[in-house]
């Protein structure tokens, strides 16, 4: 309706968008109408959601529609083949690791760019969570070509591993990596559980780590013709506190380039992990999405961060956030000043309103139209009735924030400012905010005290309303209700000045 119109509606009470927890009770009672109403289109369902992850404190203030929104498809999910459909919180899962969103493709995972953090309140579970692993090796267990070179690649390369990385995302260090004995065996089997899902799956590798508890060591197990991945996903799951594609694949790099071709040395290693600031490793959305875990206590200095950098993908800033041991907003906040960080596509809002098209009468051309005096009455029905009116007369009396208050002369005006002031600066100031709308001078707008049934009339250029008629509607003075009416009243006015009669003709110029 444009910025006047929109203003006219603020000064109602009504809100830009609907509350989060009203979109929360939408979607629980009908979430697959609001997905075919946005076209399907995962960007725009990805905005709805988000609405629900930034004001999730009041939406926990009610149980029963958590509860409800746990029960319900609200969630988008997609699976392989990147189909996208919604459904409840036990169907949906948040990768954690890679090696077992390979095995469970058929699995439905938060989308690309979805508030993880909304999910996980929910109670989505995580597939490492969900998921249990058992290894067995069978055959003969032997010192082999394959382990010795495994071995010295280990001894050779430990340091690599941990280059970069901050010691939040380790899970064990340097130390217990030199300490791995690689031995060869004849076959491994891996076995995977999802208890939720009941199903049972198994699969040949040719590599794992396994721990012997009673000499309180690990062994590494390599087939003969091991697999540099199957290898690179043992260590990345024992070192690292998630299993994901990027170090999967650097490991993997690292263990096969040969070793003059690794341009590092390990006083280098030590020097870069020692810099302050920021890690300025590339970030990767797709795989940080599934791996960052929101933290309750970085809450406030992550809305404060989104709201400066609006574009700027919300897991890459809890990344930034966690990495931070001090000053974590100062930090970040210099950081994503350099602009270098993944850029989220900010969909357009569906509450926004259309753009409006100009019309050839602004209301300041509309109001200055000269007509013969005409009254509108409201009846015992209140219903609006209008006829000329004639000899009537008003004496000014004083100005209400602008606007000109008018009385008859036979009326006694303290029985107006003594009961009835705090009631007509409201009305006032209701009037002035509606005029406001219409981007009206006041000098054009007058109001009236009249016993009278009168409501409104236009004479000398102006319009002219009734506080009466006011005071006799709205005692209590509900705002919103006052609004919208007096909107009416002013446009019912406009109407008249240039059609006389209460006629289709009337009804489009109110419209």
């Amino acid at each position: 309706f444009g910025k006047s119109a929109n203003k006219f509606l603020q000064k109602c009470g009504v809100k830009n968008e609907p509350p989060a927890v009203k979109i929360a009770e939408l979607l629980v009672k009908s979430s697959r109408e609001v997905w075919e109403s946005v076209g399907r289109d995962t960007e725009n369902y990805k905005f709805i959601l988000q609405k629900l992850a930034d004001d999730f404190n009041n939406i926990e203030e009610n149980p029963d529609l958590i509860t409800r929104m746990k029960a319900e498809p609200i969630l988008l999910g997609v699976s392989e083949g990147k189909k996208y459909d919604l459904d409840s919180v036990e169907n949906i899962y948040i990768n954690d690791d890679v090696v077992y969103l390979e095995i469970y493709n058929e699995l439905s995972m938060i989308p690309k760019g979805y508030s993880k953090f909304l999910y996980e309140c929910l109670g989505c579970k995580s597939l490492s969570e969900s998921i249990k692993e058992k290894v067995e090796v069978s055959g003969n267990t032997q010192e082999t070509k394959e382990s010795q070179d495994l071995q010295k690649k280990l001894d050779e390369r430990a340091y690599l591993f941990y280059c970069d990385y901050p010691k939040n995302f380790i899970r064990r260090n340097e130390g217990w990596l030199k300490k791995l004995k690689v031995k060869g065996i004849d076959k491994i089997e891996a076995k995977y559980f999802m208890k939720a899902k009941n199903n049972y799956k198994i699969r040949p590798v040719t590599a794992c780590i396994l721990e012997d508890q009673e000499k309180c060591i690990f062994n590494f197990y390599i087939t003969l013709k091991p697999d540099y991945l199957d290898i690179s996903k043992c260590l990345v799951m024992y070192i690292y506190k998630s299993r994901k594609s990027r170090e999967i694949n650097y490991l993997a790099m690292m263990l096969k380039a040969p070793l003059e071709d690794l341009k590092y040395s390990n006083n280098d290693a030590n020097q870069e992990n020692s810099q302050c600031g920021v890690d300025k490793t590339e970030y990767d959305p797709q795989i940080d999405q599934n791996s960052t875990n929101y933290d309750s206590q970085l809450e406030d200095l992550f809305k404060s961060l989104r709201t400066m950098f609006e574009d700027c993908d919300h897991d890459y800033i809890y990344h930034c956030l966690k990495q931070q041991e001090e000053d974590k907003l100062i930090n970040v906040e210099n950081h994503l000043m350099e602009g270098n960080y993944p850029k989220i596509k900010i969909p357009v809002n569906p509450y926004d309103p259309p753009v409006t098209i100009k019309v050839g009468k602004t209301f300041m051309n509309v109001i200055q139209i000269s007509q013969p005096s005409l009254g509108s009455y409201l009846n015992e029905n209140q219903t609006i009735y209008c006829k000329n009116i004639k000899d009537y007369s008003l004496k000014f009396e004083k100005f209400l924030d602008g606007i000109e208050f008018h009385i008859p002369k036979d009326i006694d005006k303290s029985e107006i400012f003594s009961r009835h002031q705090n009631s007509l600066n409201h009305f006032a100031k209701i009037i002035k905010d509606l005029i406001e709308v219409f981007d009206c001078a006041p000098k054009f707008i007058r109001i009236f005290y009249d016993k009278s049934n009168l409501m409104a009339f236009n004479q000398d250029r102006a319009l002219f309303f009734n506080f009466k008629i006011y005071l006799d509607l709205y005692k209590i003075e509900p705002t919103i209700d006052a609004m919208t009416y007096w909107y009416m009243v002013i446009c019912h006015e406009l109407a008249h000045k240039f059609v006389n009669d209460h006629n289709s003709e009337h009804e489009v110029s109110i419209s």
